[in-house]
């Protein structure tokens, strides 16, 4: 796993992140990254190593800059939090990039210039924020959990 070059990505942001804003990074175990990243003297960033879970961070979050791995993605979208993919691994998470992208479920942030004016973008145009967190919610099924549990009851029920 990971989130590529992560200080990068770090100093890449901040030239487009409001003065009175925050930027929460989080580095999960990779230690290095969360010292260099450490080492940049800037009062709007805050670091964390392993954070579990995730929700506050992104409940608070005015925009979550995230690969698109299925479970940060999915509970954003529960969560009611926009979304900008970068730096997905090809391959599965390309795939949910684009059908995220495609269906109004998030921006796609395929390079670092890309990144920067697409942050820029979500940050002064609040009402594109709100119109991807509507689409999300439109994709969300009533009971999640419910409907599972009773597919699960299904298929147990038909293997007896």
């Amino acid at each position: 796993m990971g989130a590529g070059n992560l200080p990068r990505t770090v100093k890449a942001l901040l030239p487009v992140i409001p003065e009175n804003a925050a930027l929460q990074v989080v580095t999960g175990d990779n230690a290095q990254a969360r010292y260099e990243i450490e080492k940049i003297c800037d009062s709007r960033l805050n670091v964390y190593g392993r954070v579990a879970p995730l929700t506050d961070l992104i409940c608070g979050a005015d925009l979550l800059i995230t690969k698109s791995g299925g479970l940060t993605t999915s509970e954003a979208m529960v969560l009611g939090t926009p979304m900008l993919i970068y730096q997905a691994i090809e391959g599965c998470e390309t795939i949910n990039a684009a059908l995220f992208e495609r269906n109004g479920l998030s921006l796609w942030a395929r390079s670092e210039q890309s990144l920067q004016e697409k942050v820029h973008y979500l940050l002064t145009h609040p009402g594109a924020c709100d119109d991807m967190v509507k689409k999300q919610a439109e994709q969300i099924p009533e009971h999640p959990s419910r409907r599972c549990a009773d597919l699960l009851i299904e298929e147990v029920k038909k293997r007896a």
